[in-house]
């Protein structure tokens, strides 16, 4: 009995040794990463804060990441975090500048218009558009870039136009106005109408947690809140129970908690999507605007706001002495744009989507007016195709957001505009 029970152990022990070192030898093509059990550690504690953070704000009272606001829709309610940073007391991302920016001597002063790729790509793009416009432009070459992040996920024409006029009205001082916008103009404006909303009111996927106080949930979206938060906390637990010993040693346990996380960020992000959708299905009257003009077709009604809006800020910046550029955003729905990586199809690649669809059907009509504005001498610049010969990862996740890589090649075609319009200024 005791040399079977020894014989067990043996043939136990061996088992484990051939999948720890079949793990090892596995673990670079299962995770797409080196075997290294410092920056895992670091890497799940990084990804445990995130989880602790969030699992805070939908245990507080009011979760909601936007508050309402009388000229604008909605905006971020200050003090809370998005995509790294924090809303300022006006609701954009961003503490420094501080807002309303009374311009310096040496300043260069961009406000950037948009929703969330605008948003992040006036932070993390910065120092590299920055170091362009200082290649492209000498006049600026002594300048330092100053942005005014005027742009929040979700805003679409009109409220570009109207975030502008309330910057301006507050006594803003710039001396350039970006547009960087399409995606939700489209795509937002379309889903709209799916849930009886009309297409120039703010976007339904925002305002419709925005517009309900944590005391009048529906049975949808406090069945949704619980699913999310199920998924965050199996993901807590088991990230914990990695972090004791013999667990955080072993190369499959590592192995599996990280393909377990990568499943998980799909899950909690698609959770979070289907979670704003179905709040829209609740969104009361009073959010829900007029019945649009059923003769005309949902693709019309939003590309009409999304130039109407720009000849708006064209119209208003030329009235200031400001220069302007719109700037068309890439978006990996828009057909041989970008070759999508293995990981890319993984992670930010989702067709089935309605906005997925949206996109990739109007995209190609955006770029179309576009061309038409150019004729008629509108600074109007398609950048859709920045990321044509990128062959790595740029978009992180099923909408349309870059990582850092994505923001640094994007800089390259905002400054190639803004040069541009800054050279028709100067005589």
């Amino acid at each position: 009995m005791i040399k079977k029970i020894i014989s067990f152990i043996v043939l136990l022990v061996i088992a484990l040794a051939l999948l720890e070192l079949c793990s090892f030898l596995a673990f670079p093509y299962l995770t797409e990463k080196p075997f290294d059990l410092q920056a895992l550690r670091e890497a799940r504690e990084s990804r445990r804060d995130f989880l602790r953070e969030k699992l805070g704000a939908y245990a507080e009272e009011d979760a909601r990441l936007y508050y309402l606001h009388p000229y604008l829709g909605y905006n971020g309610r200050p003090g809370r975090n998005s995509f790294g940073q924090v809303f300022n007391e006006y609701g954009f991302l961003g503490e420094d500048p501080p807002f309303p920016y009374k311009k310096k001597e040496d300043d260069f002063v961009v406000a950037v218009l948009g929703g969330s790729v605008a948003a992040n790509f006036s932070i993390t793009g910065k120092p590299y558009l920055e170091k362009r416009l200082k290649q492209l432009a000498p006049e600026l070459s002594n300048k330092r870039l100053v942005i005014v992040n005027l742009a929040n996920g979700g805003f679409k024409q009109p409220q570009q136009l109207m975030a502008l006029i309330y910057a301006l009205f507050l006594g803003s001082e710039f001396d350039f106005v970006l547009n960087l916008d399409g995606f939700n103009d489209v795509a937002l404006a379309v889903e709209n109408l799916n849930y009886n909303i009309h297409p120039l009111y703010p976007a339904g996927l925002h305002m419709g947690f925005t517009s309900k106080g944590a005391e009048k949930l529906d049975a949808l979206t406090v069945d949704s809140l619980y699913k999310l938060r199920r998924v965050l906390k199996n993901e807590n637990k088991l990230l914990r129970a990695l972090d004791k010993p013999p667990w955080k040693y072993s190369v499959f346990l590592n192995a599996l908690t990280t393909i377990w996380t990568e499943r998980s960020k799909k899950k909690i992000e698609l959770l979070n999507i289907t979670l704003a959708k179905q709040t829209q299905y609740s969104v009361l009257p009073d959010y829900r605007g007029p019945k649009p003009d059923s003769s005309k077709s949902p693709y019309y009604l939003a590309i009409d706001a999304w130039l109407t809006g720009s000849e708006m800020i064209y119209a208003l910046s030329r009235s200031k002495g400001l220069p302007y550029a719109h700037v068309l955003q890439p978006n990996q729905y828009y057909d041989n744009s970008k070759p999508l990586s293995a990981n890319e199809l993984k992670i930010a690649y989702t067709p089935k989507f309605s906005w997925s669809h949206i996109a990739h059907e109007t995209y190609p009509l955006l770029v179309k007016q576009g061309k038409e504005m150019v004729k008629h001498n509108f600074p109007f610049y398609d950048a859709t195709m920045a990321f044509e010969n990128a062959k790595e990862d740029i978009y992180i996740d099923v909408c349309c957001h870059y990582n850092e890589r994505g923001n640094e090649l994007l800089a390259d075609d905002v400054a190639k505009a803004i040069a541009t319009e800054m050279k028709k200024k100067t005589p």
